[in-house]
């Protein structure tokens, strides 16, 4: 199954659903709830989470620099949209029709950039979520906030594809993908070789988000202090995000799909520790039971980022890259990057 976000121009269309809109009345006060985020007020006023600016812009000297930071109890004006105003609609149906002008030469748009996401690492990518999750509503986000009114021409895919974790450098059927763990580039004389070659062979992207990548082992591991104590040693990495990349030299390693499939091989001996995200493993140690043994803290935790990354030999990509940071660092400086996460995280306190 793939789910695709296709946004051409810059210009994307957002379907609302219908049962969320007017919920909030516009024109008036609204209480903040728990649970609250300026996209779920904005959904249940006018149907459109992303629309939150209308509001924000209404209250900025209630909530503050950061539209992020709002809380239980803050009273919210809630602004009349003019796009969804009846009379408006109403005025716009009798006015007299203008004389057609004359259509400008069509603009020539260069061929559609393809971004390729992983499917199923929710909330990151989700195709069950209306904007394919948070990744993929981001980077749209981003490219609309860019300064160059250069048109731009691009599709986001998500694609139920982990081989999208290997190495990329025979692939020629995208452009860009999303979401990779980067190596510490900058630590050369510490990388393995699958490090080394997505250092040099890869562009990346500003972060799109931070994530923890832990080690776990047997009952009665010894916690480190560094990864170089893991030298000589084997560890399972479970396959997500590429994570074998943040390893060092002289650690040998197995992939698999799954946390379930690394808790195995630990608990049965055959490697020494296995890498995940610590929310997989819990989730996994849950359906597991006390089948395995294993222990419930990690020996090491590491924090990583990731990325969207592209081919470095591919100019265009690169160049769709450049402009894809230039929009994230908008948004973070503006807030919206926050509001974003926290749509899918967390809400009011």
């Amino acid at each position: 199954m793939k789910y695709l976000l296709t946004a051409a121009l810059l210009t994307a269309t957002v379907h609302a659903a219908p049962a969320m809109a007017n919920r909030i009345a516009c024109g008036g006060n609204y209480t903040v709830v728990p649970g609250d985020t300026l996209g779920e007020i904005s959904l249940g006023a006018y149907g459109d989470r992303l629309r939150w600016r209308a509001i924000y812009q209404a209250n900025l000297a209630t909530i503050g620099p950061n539209p992020a930071d709002i809380s239980v109890g803050q009273v919210l004006r809630i602004p009349c949209d003019s796009r969804i105003s009846r009379s408006a609609v109403q005025q716009a149906a009798t006015a007299p029709k203008p004389e057609p002008e004359p259509q400008p030469e069509p603009v020539q748009v260069a061929p559609a950039i393809s971004i390729v996401g992983v499917d199923g690492l929710a909330p990151f990518t989700n195709t069950g979520e209306a904007e394919g999750g948070l990744f993929p509503l981001m980077i749209q986000r981003a490219f609309e906030a860019t300064a160059d009114g250069t048109p731009l021409n691009y599709s986001i895919n998500l694609v139920k594809d982990r081989s999208l974790f290997d190495p990329l450098t025979d692939r020629t059927d995208f452009s860009i993908m999303f979401p990779r763990i980067r190596p510490n580039c900058e630590a050369a004389d510490r990388l393995n070789d699958q490090a080394t070659a997505l250092c040099s062979d890869l562009a990346w992207s500003e972060p799109l988000f931070e994530v923890q990548v832990a080690f776990y082992g047997r009952p009665g591991a010894t916690a480190i202090d560094d990864m170089s104590a893991l030298s000589g040693r084997s560890v399972c990495v479970v396959r997500t995000y590429g994570m074998a990349a943040v390893l060092e030299p002289n650690i040998s390693n197995i992939s698999a799909d799954d946390a379930e499939s690394c808790i195995n091989l630990v608990s049965g001996g055959v490697v020494d520790v296995m890498a995940v995200e610590p929310a997989a493993f819990e989730r996994a140690m849950d359906r597991i039971g006390d089948q395995v043994r294993m222990a419930s803290s990690p020996v090491l935790t590491l924090s990583s980022t990731l990325h969207a990354v592209a081919r470095s030999d591919d100019a265009d990509a690169v160049q769709t890259l450049a402009r894809m940071n230039e929009g994230l660092s908008t948004i973070k400086s503006s807030g919206e990057w926050f509001v974003l996460v926290k749509s899918f995280f967390g809400t009011s306190s």
